[in-house]
């Protein structure tokens, strides 16, 4: 398939009940999934389909219809991912991940929901297929992707200067250290949003409400066409 990451985890959904590796052309705007798995190129992606090179990574499961190849959010974080990539280049990624949450933060609509026996309210919730790097609310690529978890992060927006102590800490580089940032890495999650359904994002494509979510790790459900190590 040639296309983008929304594209990717339609595809793998089809490719998983044929029983058939998914060749993945970068055709998208960002190509999150075909740069992790090695495919950045379109020679690499022929490459590894004319040698037979296969591997299995993992997906995301929401509940059991749909598929999440790279990240799922609620809230305000696909603007947030949007603000920073369209500056990092040219400010470099700290003072645009700075800026980019100032402008979500300043225009934000939190979000009240609960999970795990705790109820908060975010702005930003991340939901990843298999552990993504750097810690801390910028995370951008994965050194694996059959390790069988789920990467979660969530940023509190409804404690007493919330807004204030996020940028402080974001400025400072130490936001992972802070109060109001959760992370965890699990093979499953789920959550209710309390007030009212939410719009869940996936792979960058604007989803559907919900009212509760489930997530679980597929682990290496995917077969997926990918260059040798090293190539």
């Amino acid at each position: 398939m040639g296309g983008g990451d929304g594209t990717v985890s339609t595809a793998a959904a089809v490719a998983i009940e044929a029983g058939l590796p998914l060749a993945v052309f970068p055709a998208g705007t960002l190509n999150h999934f075909a740069k992790d798995i090695g495919c950045n190129t379109v020679a690499k992606t022929v490459d590894a389909i004319r040698r037979g090179s296969v591997a299995r990574v993992d997906l995301v499961r929401l509940y059991e219809s749909q598929m999440v190849a790279n990240t799922a959010s609620i809230g305000a974080y696909p603007t947030f991912v949007q603000t920073r990539e369209k500056l990092e280049k040219r400010v470099g990624k700290p003072l645009a991940s700075f800026y980019a949450m100032l402008h979500t933060l300043r225009n934000d609509q939190p979000v009240r929901i609960r999970y795990d026996n705790k109820t908060v309210l975010t702005s930003l919730l991340f939901v990843g297929n298999s552990v993504y790097l750097p810690t801390g609310f910028a995370p951008s690529r994965r050194r694996r992707m059959d390790d069988g978890l789920i990467d979660v992060r969530i940023l509190e927006t409804g404690r007493r200067f919330a807004k204030t102590r996020i940028l402080t800490a974001l400025a400072l580089g130490r936001l992972q250290r802070s109060p109001l940032y959760h992370e965890m890495q699990v093979p499953e999650f789920s959550f209710s949003a309390v007030d009212a359904p939410t719009v869940i994002a996936r792979d960058g494509e604007v989803g559907d409400e919900y009212d509760h979510a489930s997530f679980t790790a597929k682990y290496r459900i995917l077969r997926v066409f990918r260059p040798l190590p090293g190539r």
